[in-house]
Protein backbone atom coordinates (compact mmCIF):
# COMPACT_ATOMS: atom_id res chain seq x y z
CA UNK A 1 0.00 0.00 0.00
CA UNK A 2 1.39 3.38 -1.02
CA UNK A 3 1.49 6.00 1.71
CA UNK A 4 0.83 9.59 0.71
CA UNK A 5 3.50 12.07 1.73
CA UNK A 6 2.47 15.12 3.73
CA UNK A 7 2.68 18.51 2.07
CA UNK A 8 3.03 21.99 3.50
CA UNK A 9 1.60 24.81 1.40
CA UNK A 10 3.05 28.28 1.98
CA UNK A 11 1.05 31.23 0.70
CA UNK A 12 3.40 34.12 0.02
CA UNK A 13 2.89 37.84 -0.27
CA UNK A 14 5.95 38.76 -2.28
CA UNK A 15 5.73 42.36 -1.07
CA UNK A 16 6.33 41.40 2.58
CA UNK A 17 9.46 40.01 4.27
CA UNK A 18 9.42 36.21 4.03
CA UNK A 19 12.69 35.06 5.60
CA UNK A 20 11.12 33.85 8.86
CA UNK A 21 8.23 32.16 7.08
CA UNK A 22 10.64 30.26 4.84
CA UNK A 23 12.84 29.10 7.72
CA UNK A 24 9.85 27.99 9.83
CA UNK A 25 8.43 26.10 6.88
CA UNK A 26 11.72 24.31 6.25
CA UNK A 27 11.95 23.27 9.91
CA UNK A 28 8.34 22.08 10.00
CA UNK A 29 8.67 20.13 6.76
CA UNK A 30 11.84 18.50 8.03
CA UNK A 31 10.22 17.50 11.34
CA UNK A 32 7.15 15.91 9.78
CA UNK A 33 8.99 14.57 6.71
CA UNK A 34 6.90 16.59 4.28
CA UNK A 35 7.32 18.31 0.94
CA UNK A 36 6.52 21.98 0.74
CA UNK A 37 5.35 24.28 -1.99
CA UNK A 38 5.34 28.05 -2.25
CA UNK A 39 2.37 29.78 -3.81
CA UNK A 40 1.90 33.45 -4.67
CA UNK A 41 -1.24 35.08 -6.07
CA UNK A 42 -1.66 38.43 -7.78
CA UNK A 43 -4.74 40.19 -9.02
CA UNK A 44 -4.90 40.46 -12.81
CA UNK A 45 -5.19 44.24 -12.46
CA UNK A 46 -1.78 44.28 -10.75
CA UNK A 47 -0.21 42.70 -13.83
CA UNK A 48 -2.09 44.05 -16.85
CA UNK A 49 -2.50 47.80 -17.25
CA UNK A 50 -3.47 48.04 -20.92
CA UNK A 51 -6.36 47.07 -23.14
CA UNK A 52 -4.21 45.57 -25.88
CA UNK A 53 -4.21 41.77 -25.82
CA UNK A 54 -0.62 41.55 -27.05
CA UNK A 55 0.59 43.99 -24.38
CA UNK A 56 -1.35 42.04 -21.76
CA UNK A 57 0.34 38.78 -22.81
CA UNK A 58 3.75 40.47 -22.66
CA UNK A 59 2.99 41.83 -19.19
CA UNK A 60 1.85 38.43 -17.94
CA UNK A 61 4.95 36.74 -19.36
CA UNK A 62 7.27 39.37 -17.85
CA UNK A 63 5.56 39.10 -14.46
CA UNK A 64 5.69 35.28 -14.61
CA UNK A 65 9.47 35.43 -15.06
CA UNK A 66 9.87 38.04 -12.30
CA UNK A 67 7.77 36.08 -9.79
CA UNK A 68 9.60 32.84 -10.56
CA UNK A 69 12.96 34.56 -10.07
CA UNK A 70 11.80 36.16 -6.79
CA UNK A 71 10.67 32.81 -5.41
CA UNK A 72 13.92 31.18 -6.50
CA UNK A 73 15.90 33.93 -4.74
CA UNK A 74 13.83 33.53 -1.57
CA UNK A 75 14.21 29.76 -1.56
CA UNK A 76 17.88 29.69 -2.63
CA UNK A 77 19.28 29.55 0.95
CA UNK A 78 17.19 26.43 1.61
CA UNK A 79 18.30 24.69 -1.56
CA UNK A 80 21.67 23.89 -0.03
CA UNK A 81 20.11 21.74 2.72
CA UNK A 82 16.74 20.68 1.34
CA UNK A 83 15.53 19.88 -2.16
CA UNK A 84 12.93 22.45 -3.18
CA UNK A 85 10.64 22.17 -6.20
CA UNK A 86 9.37 25.50 -7.48
CA UNK A 87 6.07 25.53 -9.36
CA UNK A 88 4.56 28.71 -10.72
CA UNK A 89 1.15 29.17 -12.28
CA UNK A 90 -1.12 32.02 -13.21
CA UNK A 91 -4.89 31.82 -13.06
CA UNK A 92 -7.66 34.17 -14.00
CA UNK A 93 -9.40 34.44 -10.65
CA UNK A 94 -12.63 36.38 -10.39
CA UNK A 95 -14.69 37.05 -7.28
Amino acid sequence: MKKNKNKVLVLLDLNAPTDEIISYTAKLAEEINADYEFFAVKKPTEIVNTDSQLSAMRSINRDYINVTNKIKAIVAPLSNNVKVNIKTSFVNWQC
